[in-house]
């Protein structure tokens, strides 16, 4: 069974395993809808006793595999697009046959995101059927959609049958499935080793623990939580609303006398229900007035959707038993059954319900401020830093990190968000996150001032607050240094004992500062807690704003995780630049090696430059300092951050190097360094090499000044480790007053034609182009030297 944690598979399961089958599940629980759904429904077919009646995968945990206990039922992790993953699951059978459910769903998701439902909607069939011919299996059936129907400009609608014309498809999820079913026409017809198939044509399902896009879902849940509902048109839209048992019955019955091609069409087959109609329906069962907004008409949207089943009657005497009055009854009462679980739901367009938990953020920084932010949405959310300018300023709605909009900073402030510098404040919290920074000291031993100083503003208010608070820690630290130099912190200001008054947790950040793809909702959240109830309520919290959460065995796990993700990048980029060292003293281009290198499939593509920041450039030396108290020296990460601290010199002696080879001296016109953050497209300067790079110059006389458009010139020049650099405050109107310009940061804005025209009239002046990241390698003519 492909798909089998989604809304129909699930059902299909479910009744397979009361009739005595046996069942290999497979499903890849994406995230196209709240994946929780998919842990519930999971959790179900796995008979696991569930540890927490909102969080459910906390029962199932991270395992690629898993089996009931009667072994009757076994789960397979796996993606169908995947040939491999595919063949992993077929060398669990034999099989009987293979019912293919596994699709992406949705008309308005398929025109927002038309690749991913064709790769998953007919790549995904392809490598089934394939799967099946090698293992010999013939019995296939595959879930389609009534959305192949749609009737020709003109046409009136009536009930579609089986052998109506699907030349109009109206959106590329009917594409998808459309193509899907003439694949295995084709599979089903072949001379050797055919794989016979039934598609069954779904039409608009619906019942208990459905998919939260859908529209019984979403009215039902806006009535019972008070919310608006959007209508799309004026709601006189028909559809042949399926009950989900139904359904699934049909589809097991389809395995039966499966031989050759064949499509059958499940739906209600009686009077469709207009849109009107069904929310009348529900607000009956609900008791509850639902807010109707108007909306546009959807794209693709199709105005009468209604089925013809005597096929599947006169094929295998199937018709629909459950009407829409009495399937409606039966999913208000699940909704109602699982109040607790089924209003944390996210849904399209839906106000969330909000927790009972208060959270406190200590540190808003680029880390701090997007996950209050974030948590706002769900949480009431206190934020707090030590910088009053920065409390003044986010108040305001000024975000001077960039990574929060103005209208988004400002709608949450005046809804669930507070920004504050007073850390009373805290005492409504049930938990608090610390986010600060935890740097290094001049003699790159571990600074934990800021860790320890909020640890210690935890533990003044603490003794003033109910116990059972939470503390998580997100800064990046050593393995061990949350539970051996914080929580003594907290106990020390408190007089309180952890696990006994207060808990523990540690989730490390993963904000990447300027990345806008991946961002907190996309990304997977390592969780670990002092003990099962800590992590449960972690997992509650950070479900709500990840795309994921991994429960690791320990803090010191955790915290380990965290600080070899970017001690293995540090490394990375530690090779590359060696590579690049050695490949300047044998006349080749790095970039041209990289580029070559790059066909190999398990190449990994990193590129020489500046290491700097307060991530890459740091966290190393918190490892390597817990490793040589443990007793041991490693050798291999601090050459590694020597070498990368060893660039911004390379950088200069190559510069000046280049110019004394072509016969060029430097004069007093100087150089402009172009970038001084320590990342393309961000304000942030800390730790940036471009400074050391500067300074390198300056040690061979030469003049030096710098550009840089995100970066505040006042600001740059009031950190006293930037003293004595010039700063340019905007775009020079022309360059050709320098001897040099040194790319130090690919900035978006460094590829704007206007740059880049006054570049190449600086180079037919004189000027010499040093591009130290390939950021203008389309430009052949520009620079005198790049990697």
């Amino acid at each position: 069974m492909t798909g089998c944690a989604g809304f129909i598979a699930s059902k299909v399961c479910n009744m397979l395993l009361d009739d005595g089958h046996s069942i290999v599940g497979f499903d890849s629980l994406n995230d196209a809808y709240d994946v929780r759904l998919k842990y519930w429904r999971l959790a179900h077919l796995l008979e696991i006793p569930l540890t927490d009646k909102t969080n459910f995968r906390l029962s199932i945990g991270f395992q690629e595999q898993l089996s009931r206990e009667d072994q009757r039922f076994i789960f397979v992790k796996g993606d169908t697009a995947s040939k491999s993953d595919i063949e992993r699951v077929f060398k669990l059978g034999p099989y009987d046959a293979v019912l293919n459910l596994a699709a992406l769903a949705g008309v308005q998701a398929s025109m927002e995101n038309p690749l991913a439902f064709l790769k998953a909607n007919t790549e995904g069939v392809v490598n089934v059927l394939e799967a099946m011919r090698t293992h010999c299996v013939n019995n296939h059936v595959v879930a389609s959609s009534s959305s192949v129907y749609a009737p020709a400009p003109g046409v009136e609608p009536k009930r579609s049958q089986e052998t109506d014309s699907t030349e109009h498809p109206k959106s590329v999820y009917a594409v998808s499935k459309k193509a899907a079913e003439l694949i295995c026409h084709s599979y089903a017809v072949r001379d050797d080793k055919p794989v016979y198939t039934t598609v069954v044509r779904y039409f608009t399902v619906y019942g208990p623990a459905g998919r939260p896009d859908m529209s019984i879902f979403r009215f039902i849940e806006s009535a019972l939580r008070g919310s608006e509902i959007a209508v799309t048109g004026d709601g006189n839209q028909s559809r042949d609303f399926t009950f989900v048992d139904d359904i699934a019955r049909g589809t097991i019955l389809a395995t039966k006398s499966n031989k050759g091609f064949r499509i059958i069409n499940l739906g209600g087959g009686k009077s469709p229900t207009k849109i009107n109609q069904l929310i009348g329906i529900i607000e009956s069962n609900t008791e509850r007035k639902l807010k109707r907004l108007k909306a546009p008409p959807a794209v693709a949207d199709i105005a009468v959707s209604m089925a013809d089943v005597g096929k599947a009657k006169k094929e295998f005497n199937w018709e629909p038993r459950v009407g829409i009055e009495e399937g409606i009854r039966r999913t208000v009462a699940w909704h109602k059954k699982n109040r607790a679980f089924a209003s944390l739901i996210d849904l399209p367009g839906v106000a969330p319900v909000i927790s009972k938990e208060t959270i406190g953020v200590i540190g808003l920084g680029y880390v701090g401020l997007p996950l209050a932010n974030s948590l706002s949405r769900y949480f009431k959310t206190i934020g707090f830093d030590i910088n009053e300018k920065r409390v003044k300023e986010l108040n305001q709605g000024i975000d001077r990190t960039n990574e929060i909009s103005r209208n988004e900073l400002v709608k949450n402030i005046r809804t669930r968000l507070k920004i504050t510098s007073n850390e009373q404040n805290f005492k409504k919290c049930s938990i608090i996150i610390v986010t600060v920074p935890t740097p290094v000291d001049a003699s790159k031993l571990p600074d934990l001032r800021p860790v320890k100083s909020a640890s210690a503003t935890i533990g003044k208010v603490l003794k003033h607050m109910k116990k059972g608070v939470i503390v998580v820690y997100e800064s990046t630290v050593y393995p061990g240094c949350t539970e051996e130099d914080c929580v003594p912190v907290i106990e020390k200001f408190s007089g309180l004992k952890c696990g006994r008054d207060f808990h523990i947790g540690y989730s490390p950040e993963r904000i990447n500062p300027g990345d806008k793809q991946h961002t907190l909702d996309k990304i997977t959240k390592v969780i670990a807690g002092d003990n099962s109830e800590t992590v449960s309520r972690m997992v509650a919290v950070y479900s709500r704003i990840s795309k994921d959460v991994y429960i690791a065995e320990s803090i010191k796990v955790a915290e380990a995780a965290k600080v070899i993700e970017n001690t293995q990048r540090d490394l990375n980029i530690a090779l590359v630049n060696e590579l690049l060292v050695i490949f300047e003293k044998l006349g080749i281009k790095t970039s041209q090696v990289l580029r070559a290198a790059g066909t190999k499939w398990n190449f990994l593509n990193f590129k020489p430059g500046l290491v700097g920041g307060h991530c890459i450039g740091v966290d190393p030396y918190y490892l390597t300092n817990r490793a040589q108290r443990a007793g041991y020296h490693p050798e291999i990460i601090l050459a590694g951050r020597k070498l990368n601290d060893g660039m911004p010199k390379l950088f200069a002696d190559y510069l000046v190097k280049q110019c004394f080879r072509q016969g060029y001296r430097l004069s007093n016109k100087g150089v402009l360094i172009l970038g001084l953050s320590f990342k393309e497209n961000i304000p942030d300067f800390r730790n940036s090499k471009s400074v050391d790079l500067i300074r390198e110059l300056e040690s061979y006389g030469i003049k030096v000044s710098a550009y840089d458009p995100h970066i505040d010139a006042t600001s740059f020049a009031n950190d006293h480790e930037n003293a004595g650099i010039s700063v340019i405050n905007k775009e020079p109107s022309e360059l050709s007053g320098y001897d040099a310009i040194v790319l130090a940061v690919s900035h978006n804005e460094f590829l704007e034609k206007s740059l880049i025209d006054k570049l190449l009239r600086a180079k037919k002046a004189g000027a010499k182009i040093f591009d130290l990241k390939n950021l203008w390698q389309n430009y052949t003519d520009l620079s005198d030297w790049s990697p």
